[in-house]
């Protein structure tokens, strides 16, 4: 896994049809520790998905996106993906490799 990529498996049982439902969500750490709408020190390292699968009664495990929002109202949001279907160690691979050099680039052009 490339530096500064994170991968985490999520889902659970859908309530409704009892069908195990699981996709991993990969994700990149923030370009920079500052939140660009007032400066203040929000973090490199994002620790936890920006993503789950809900699996509430009528979700369906619908992918479920958390806030990042910041105190001051500025989006913080992180580059991410969520893998689904037929799930490899080589997608997973491939997903973090594009989420590493998009950061790289954003890293780049400050």
């Amino acid at each position: 896994m490339p530096a500064h990529i994170h991968c985490e498996e999520t889902g659970g049982r859908d309530v409704l049809s009892g069908e195990m439902v699981t996709a991993y969500v990969v994700w990149a750490d923030r370009a920079t520790p500052e939140c660009p709408g007032c400066g203040q020190d929000i973090g490199l390292i994002v620790t936890t998905p920006p993503a789950m699968l809900n699996m509430g009664a009528g979700a369906g495990g619908q992918v479920q996106e958390f806030s990042q929002q910041h105190g001051c109202g500025e989006w913080v949001a992180v580059a991410w993906v969520v893998l689904e279907d037929d799930v490899t160690p080589e997608r997973i691979l491939d997903a973090a490799e594009t989420l590493a050099a998009e950061r790289d680039a954003e890293i780049a052009a400050l």
